[in-house]
């Protein structure tokens, strides 16, 4: 568990139970499995180290554009939303300014979609003369990077530093992933999960019943995948044409100070999810203000 469940930011480099988040968003796995923490409102990056303790790897702590060429640890942040880290770099949804940035191996900030002019326009031309209006979700497919734009309701894709839009007619899509070859999407505003098949150039509806706002997906082990459904306050699964709630009880509820079983968990809006084989399904909950684990094989958060 990462968090107080207080909402603010008392430090760095405090055992990660003693560490104050604000709105987290989203989680991440580094390459040697170290867990990320998108703390939307302190407009940081935050890591869990190994030996506990959380760490503030991007932002300082201000609330503006990002400032391109700037160390990492001496730019502000508009507001990130999600995250993934690869070899090459940390590559951010900003979503408020409505650019994609990179923090590339020399630990400072580029630009790699977006003018920082808030609108939609751009498809077919270079990615950095693009406009996007709230980018909220990234995932990497076959080398290309796919970004969900909430307020336009599309899916884009770079490629050889292009843009172009694959899938419309989405409602507020959130999160995004990559799972078996196709990108998945949180549809929040239909409530449902969409699929983006890019060999047939088509969208297709995998799950239209039982969500209430879906924030997040990612895949999970033996072929399921797990759903943030945010409005009904759960954790759900996909698994054999099947949807059912793991974690949580379909209520609102006040922060975790202890472990406790999956049934008596009440969840606060999760907003984001990583499935790591080692450790289990990290939830940023995100209006809990806290990061909690889940591991399947215990039932315990």
């Amino acid at each position: 568990m990462i968090g107080t469940g207080v909402a603010g930011f008392n430090g760095d480099r405090l055992d990660a139970r003693e560490s104050e988040l604000y709105l987290p968003t989203d989680i991440f796995k580094y390459a040697d499995g170290r867990i990320g923490v998108v703390d939307y409102n302190n407009y940081r990056i935050r890591r869990l180290e190994s030996d506990g303790t959380l760490e503030t790897v991007a932002g300082n702590g201000l609330h503006a554009y990002a400032t391109v060429g700037a160390p990492v640890l001496e730019t502000a942040f508009e507001n990130p939303i999600s995250a993934i880290a690869t070899e090459d770099g940390l590559w951010i949804a900003a979503e408020h300014e409505g650019r994609v940035l990179k923090i590339d191996q020399d630990e400072v900030v580029e630009v790699v979609a977006g003018t920082g002019n808030l609108g939609d326009s751009g498809d077919g031309g270079d990615a950095l003369l693009a406009e996007l209006t709230d980018p909220t979700g990234l995932a990497f497919l076959d080398g290309e990077l796919y970004i969900s734009d909430r307020s336009t309701e599309r899916i884009r894709r770079i490629a050889d530093g292009k843009i172009e839009a694959v899938a419309d007619g989405l409602s507020q899509p959130q999160k995004i992933a990559a799972i078996r070859g196709e990108i998945w999407i949180a549809d929040s505003g239909n409530h449902r999960i969409q699929v983006w098949n890019p060999e047939a150039q088509e969208l297709r509806t995998e799950i239209d019943a039982g969500l209430d706002t879906p924030w997040a997906v990612v895949e999970g082990p033996d072929g399921s995948v797990f759903i943030a459904d945010s409005r009904s306050h759960t954790i759900q699964q996909w698994k054999d044409g099947e949807l059912s709630p793991v974690v949580g009880d379909g209520y609102a509820g006040l922060p975790l100070d202890e472990p406790m079983e999956t049934d008596d968990v009440r969840l606060n809006y999760p907003a984001g999810l990583c499935w790591d084989d080692e450790t289990g399904l990290w939830i940023a909950n995100m209006l809990g203000n806290q990061v909690l684990l889940w591991k399947p094989d215990s039932e315990r958060p």
